[in-house]
């Protein structure tokens, strides 16, 4: 919560609190300030006035509960170490799967992956681009064990799952660009 929000909350909860006190002072009829509000007659100006800072209020109300939900972060695995947490975000992950599958074999011409969420560790989907001469069964299978070995070895992270899928089969190497 950063220095607006923090005032913000405070002029909030300041009106909020007047507010309340008019409402409790004419519930135990202490009429002296509400008599005054009673008996005020607005003008359009006044109205126009008036209404602008009930939006005001509704929409500081707003943020401030918008302040309050939880944020979901998932955006990286978290896992504690010795010392305190590690967290290591999605794109690493994927850009380190990315380099595993390139190095794999040289059958292998274009990999791209994506992290899923899976209880105990993470599950991978990968799609590959792969040469004519590639024996896919054999390369997958090959493929996933050595993904599996290195993320634990590189990251201390447990891989699920990892579902494979050829994108396609070409000869040439795709374009840089």
């Amino acid at each position: 919560m950063g220095f607006f929000d923090r005032l913000l909350l405070t002029v909030y909860v300041l009106v909020t609190s007047a507010l309340l006190v008019t409402g409790l002072g004419s519930f135990y009829h202490r009429r002296a300030l509400l008599d005054s509000l009673i008996h005020w007659q607005p003008n359009y100006v006044d109205s126009q006035i008036l209404l602008v800072l009930s939006l005001v209020y509704l929409l500081a109300g707003a943020r401030l509960f918008y302040i309050a939900l939880p944020v979901v972060r998932k955006k990286a695995v978290v896992q504690q170490v010795a010392l305190g947490r590690l967290r290591i975000a999605l794109p690493a992950i994927e850009s380190l799967v990315v380099r595993i599958g390139l190095a794999y074999s040289p059958v292998i011409r274009a990999v791209k992956a994506k992290v899923l969420a899976h209880k105990g560790g993470i599950g991978l989907s990968i799609n590959l681009s792969v040469t004519p001469e590639a024996q896919v069964p054999d390369l997958v299978e090959g493929l996933q064990k050595h993904i599996q070995e290195q993320m634990q070895h590189t990251l201390g992270i447990t891989v699920q799952d990892i579902q494979v899928g050829v994108e396609s089969i070409t000869a040439s190497k795709p374009k840089v660009e």
